[in-house]
């Protein structure tokens, strides 16, 4: 009763803004801990979770006679605190274990509270201890805005994923210790998270990427849309391209991969091992012509296939291996054209994210290089792909099939074109950081939105849509593209990316830092806490992602778990991609750096 006649005046004064709710356990009993900063974050915390009651420690001393029944009718059970209460732990995991929330701060008390402290506000192992005895999900949760209730602050909750205790043996102190600090480290970073939401912001936001295309390729594309159609706009494509008439120009490289599989019409069941961070949908490519993607694992310094890995991959139905070269570098395939050469399979270089220019065929050990310029890859032309097949005869028939693909639609380009108009505009500090805090007032998730303006390919039906041919419109932009390739640009970028990647705090990894031939297409690191660098970044006005919707670690299939790509999956838990690009001037760089650093501080 109370909760339901308190929810309308909370909502107005206080306008709760709740993330995380996603991670919470649907059903069965969970620990929810969190940072304590007023004697109202018990209520605050259980706003979002109504009508589900939580259960909460509080001190002994407020269950004086005259308030004892009133504290159980809200949920609350006693604890003497320093005591080692040994009965309201035991209470604790009865509540726990049957069904019900049970709410612990592991501080004890608030971090600041009148003149004197009789308990300093550190973190104990109780709500732990709770967790692990119950065997029950411990959740961690943070709150701010709560400290000063009479300036109507609005509250920020937040909810992580819960804490892994799998690995915790038996409810001794030695795992509640290990499960204390890890709930920790976990309320640490979501707090710091939401400090970075509330935290006033410069009105300048530098977007997290700006697409390689200016207002005046563009306009020259919407142009192309409405002109009659000019023939064999293919081969004006091939004759600027190293690689020439040994190539094909298709939709996208995912479009030119199924074309390939498509001609070598493998045999169901057979397998093509492949990088194991890459494009999603380059495995589901795989999968739907009836074979089984292999994931082969990376090596972090340079990210090429490790050798061992791919040995393991390697079975008598390997038909072909796919190497990603990531993040604008190369992997030095002669390892690879060795063991390919001694087991009879194909060499497949995807090269979209490495193109380095027209005259730039890919590699000669390579039986196919595949290149991009999709919206967010080096040249875009919103679309288009180069193709360097270098047998003959697979050329021929990959030719004979695109030629029965449908052509896209010149409407269907001119609205993708329209849509990078209104993104070039946008991408600048002030109108990207306008975007940011629109979004935020709507409601709208802004990685979402950011994310599914550039995807490529969005929906379902995938195969549905990468088989056609690209259209008269889009060949006549990627040509003027290829013909006024940008070297200056590049090699600007190529600079600012080795000068980032010498001054990062030694706690980051520089995922592929000895890779070959970087041109830094975007700059990942592997941070101790992705949350508070992006945090950080914010605060200093740069959006960073945490992660895309364009790379993913491949699974391995079920009945061959050991290849499981560890180094991958640790890769892409920890990364960051961070906002460089020509467009920033030196001293933006070096803010840029000021703010990783101060992310550094604060994962210390």
């Amino acid at each position: 009763m109370v909760a339901t006649l308190s929810r309308p005046l909370v909502r107005a004064l206080f306008r709760p803004q709740v993330h995380g709710l996603e991670h919470l356990p649907e059903t069965g009993g969970f620990v929810l801990s969190s940072n304590q900063l007023s004697n109202l974050d018990g209520f605050a915390l259980a706003y979002p979770l109504y009508p589900r009651q939580v259960w909460w420690m509080a001190k002994a001393e407020l269950f004086n006679p005259l308030l004892r029944r009133v504290l159980h009718a809200l949920r609350l059970f006693p604890v003497r605190r320093g005591e080692g209460d040994l009965a309201a732990v035991q209470t604790a995991v009865a509540l726990a274990r049957g069904g019900h929330v049970v709410g612990i701060f592991p501080e004890g008390t608030r971090r600041s509270k009148g003149l004197r402290k009789t308990h300093e506000a550190r973190p104990h192992t109780g709500a732990a201890r709770v967790a692990l005895s119950a065997g029950v999900p411990l959740v961690p949760a943070a709150i701010i805005g709560t400290e000063r209730l009479t300036a109507l602050r609005r509250w920020h909750v937040a909810f992580g994923r819960p804490v892994s205790l799998a690995d915790l043996e038996g409810d001794g102190r030695p795992a509640a210790r290990e499960a204390t600090r890890r709930l920790w480290e976990e309320i640490s970073s979501l707090e710091a998270n939401l400090q970075s939401r509330a935290a006033p912001r410069p009105r300048r936001l530098h977007p997290r990427l700006v697409p390689d295309i200016a207002l005046s390729d563009l306009l020259f594309a919407l142009g192309a849309c409405i002109r009659p159609q000019r023939r064999r706009m293919d081969e004006k494509v091939l004759s600027i391209w190293a690689a020439g008439y040994s190539g094909l120009v298709c939709l996208s490289a995912r479009s030119g991969f199924d074309l390939l599989l498509e001609a070598l019409d493998l045999a169901p069941g057979e397998e093509v091992a492949i990088s194991a961070i890459t494009h999603p949908d380059m495995a589901r490519i795989v999968e739907a012509h009836g074979l089984r993607a292999i994931p082969v694992d990376v090596d972090p310094e340079t990210l090429a296939p490790q050798r061992q890995a791919l040995e393991r991959a390697i079975s008598p139905r390997t038909r072909a291996l796919v190497v990603a070269h990531l993040f604008g570098s190369r992997v030095a395939l002669e390892p690879l054209s060795e063991l390919a050469g001694e087991h009879g399979f194909l060499l497949i270089e995807d090269c979209a994210q490495s193109f380095r220019g027209p005259q730039d065929p890919g590699s000669p050990l390579a039986d196919v290089s595949l290149f991009s310029f999709g919206a967010i890859k080096t040249a875009t032309a919103l679309g288009g792909a180069l193709v360097h097949v270098r047998s003959p005869k697979l050329l021929e028939r990959m030719r004979f099939l695109h030629a029965g693909r449908p052509v896209q639609r010149r409407r269907e380009y001119a609205a993708r074109v329209l849509k990078f108009v209104g993104l070039v505009v946008i991408a600048r500090p002030f109108p990207y950081w306008l975007l940011d805090r629109s979004l935020q007032f709507l409601g709208r998730d802004f990685d979402a939105f950011v994310n599914g303006a550039v995807k490529g390919f969005p929906g379902p039906g995938l195969l549905g849509r990468v088989r056609k041919q690209p259209s008269s419109p889009l060949l006549a932009l990627l040509e003027r593209r290829l013909r006024r390739f940008d070297r200056t640009r590049l090699e600007r970028r190529e600079r600012l990316g080795e000068y980032v990647a010498g001054n990062l705090p030694d706690s980051y990894f520089h995922v592929g830092r000895a890779a070959l031939d970087r041109t830094h297409w975007v700059l990942p690191v592997m941070a101790p806490s992705p949350a508070s660098l992006t945090a950080s970044l914010r605060r200093a006005g740069y959006d960073a992602a945490t992660g895309t919707s364009s790379l993913a670690t491949v699974a391995p299939p079920p009945d061959r778990p050991h290849l499981a790509p560890d180094n991958a999956a640790r890769i892409m838990g920890a990364i960051v991609f961070l906002p460089l690009y020509p467009e920033l001037d030196e001293s933006e760089v070096d803010r840029l750096l000021a703010a990783v650093s101060g992310g550094d501080s604060r994962d210390a």
